[in-house]
C-alpha cells in the first residue's frame, strides 16, 4: 500500500489471528487495499491492517497540516480486544471517524499514546492518555 511520494511503516505487530499491524505515516494519498487515505498536512499518522493473505482488512489515517507519525503498534495480549498504538503530533491528530483518538496540539511537537479496537473504528476506543 501506499501512495506516489512518501510513506513509511515503522512498526508491526502480530494480531494473534494471522494478521498484521502496521503503524508509520503516509503523505498526500495513499492507497491501502480499497481503502484511500487523504493526507491533511505535512505527514499523517497510519495505522493499517493486513490479514494472513496479504489483504488489507483496513487503515486509517490521522493528522493535521504538521508532521503527525505513528512509532509504536502493539496488540492487547490479554485479550486482543485493542491496538495500542504511539507516536507524536504537531497538529490536532484523529476525530471524524478515523479510528484515532482526538488529540488536540498544544504546540510542538506532543506525543500520544492511544488504545483502539482491533477493526481500526473510533467508536471502539478503549483509551488514550
Amino acid at each position: 500500500g501506499g501512495g506516489t511520494s512518501f510513506d513509511r511503516v515503522y512498526a508491526v505487530a502480530h494480531d494473534g489471528g494471522g494478521g498484521v499491524i502496521a503503524a508509520g505515516y503516509f503523505t498526500n494519498t495513499a492507497t491501502f487495499g480499497d481503502v484511500v487515505l487523504r493526507g491533511a498536512g505535512d505527514r499523517d499518522a497510519l495505522l493499517w491492517k493486513v490479514g494472513e493473505t496479504g489483504t488489507t482488512l483496513w487503515a486509517v489515517g490521522g493528522g493535521g497540516e504538521g508532521v503527525d507519525e505513528l512509532y509504536g503498534v502493539a496488540v492487547d495480549g490479554s485479550s486482543y480486544r485493542g491496538v495500542i498504538v504511539a507516536g507524536f503530533f504537531a497538529s490536532r491528530v484523529g476525530g471524524g471517524g478515523t479510528g484515532l483518538a482526538t488529540f488536540g496540539g498544544a504546540g510542538g511537537l506532543n506525543n500520544m499514546v492511544t488504545n483502539v479496537a482491533t477493526d481500526g473504528k473510533e467508536d471502539a476506543l478503549i483509551w488514550k492518555v
